[in-house]
């Protein structure tokens, strides 16, 4: 009976370890060369974020304006051959998770340029947390 109580608790803890790192893959990206290119954010770092209940009235947790800067300054660094960058688009999601509810991200999508030309390439998409994280994409053959 001890045995099992202690295969039940082993069991028990790692669903739970399991369950609390699903990784949501949150935008997906086909390249030229047929590989994928994924964002991927945990519950983990979704929880970590400070919850918030759209209502039309209240800000989000994280000013857009800051999320913005982060999200051009990791593509500066990202890309330096790059002269500029330019918004396209950007919107607000949520993180479409049970485990982590009322969590939000934003997504800016920029045009390049390069010596006066424009580029564009799904790489210049940048996720940025309710915390400030920019979420990291992962190229994956």
């Amino acid at each position: 009976m001890k045995r099992g109580f202690v295969a039940l608790l082993l069991l028990s803890v790692v669903w739970t370890a399991s369950a609390a790192s699903y990784e949501h893959a949150i935008r997906t990206s086909y390249q030229e060369d047929g590989s994928e290119l994924n964002w991927y954010v945990s519950d983990d770092q979704f929880m970590r974020t400070p919850e918030w209940k759209f209502d039309g009235k209240s800000s989000p947790p994280f000013p857009m304006g800051e999320a913005y800067q982060r999200a051009k300054a990791w593509l500066n660094k990202s890309f330096p051959k790059m002269s500029s960058f330019k918004l396209r688009e950007y919107s607000v999601s949520s993180a479409g998770s049970s485990r982590a509810p009322n969590r939000w991200y934003y997504t800016f999508d920029f045009m390049g340029d390069l010596d006066g030309s424009i580029v564009t390439n799904s790489r210049f998409s940048v996720m940025v947390l309710m915390d400030g994280t920019v979420i990291e994409p992962k190229s994956k053959k």
